[in-house]
């Protein structure tokens, strides 16, 4: 599986869609700011709208199956190469392969990964998202220990038939600890008045 990732937009339109939601009027790109990787984290552990200008642009290689599975998302940018025998490709693909690019939103990656990086999912879209996540990650810390399956999201499975006990792993909770933690750095200063 071969997986490329590109930052399609980044971090100065979310602040932008942050700003104008604040009151702040953002008329051109001149007067554009980016934000810190901490208020980023923040707005993408809170899932606040503005993390929907974000986007990651994914170029890959998958087997026949694994885009059956992310053809089903919607609000996902999907382009999959046609199957006509008579259109050659650049890259030659093996039988049962299709390259496909994917458009996604900080939001909608994060709860893709929910969904897709989850010991339920088949194993081989479960790699794909590893890749996907992995790469992310790499490109921009405010990613790292957020893209996860959703038992460590949670705390527990939210899968209907709850097959999966990956979340009763050490390594599962050894990540939900650390998302935890992130969560916890982030809001130490908010508390709650009874």
């Amino acid at each position: 599986m071969h997986v490329e990732i590109f930052l399609k937009s980044g971090r100065e339109w979310v602040s932008a869609g942050m700003r104008q939601t604040m009151g702040e009027m953002v008329t051109s790109t001149e007067n554009m700011k980016s934000i810190t990787t901490k208020t980023f984290k923040g707005l993408l552990v809170g899932r606040h709208s503005p993390i929907e200008e974000y986007e990651v642009w994914v170029v890959c290689i998958v087997p026949e199956r694994v885009h059956t599975h992310i053809v089903r998302h919607k609000e996902l940018g999907k382009y999959v190469t046609t199957s006509r025998p008579d259109i050659s490709y650049h890259k030659p693909l093996q039988e049962g392969e299709r390259i496909m690019a994917m458009k996604f939103n900080a939001k909608r990656l994060i709860e893709i990964c929910w969904q897709r990086r989850c010991f339920a999912s088949w194993i081989d879209t479960r790699k794909l998202l590893d890749a996907i996540a992995e790469k992310v990650e790499s490109l921009d810390e405010a990613f790292e220990g957020l893209l996860v399956p959703s038992c460590v999201w949670f705390g527990w499975c939210p899968e209907v038939h709850n097959k999966c006990t990956y979340f009763r792993t050490k390594k599962a909770k050894s990540e939900r600890e650390k998302l935890l933690t992130i969560v916890e750095s982030l809001y130490k200063k908010i508390t709650i008045e009874s």
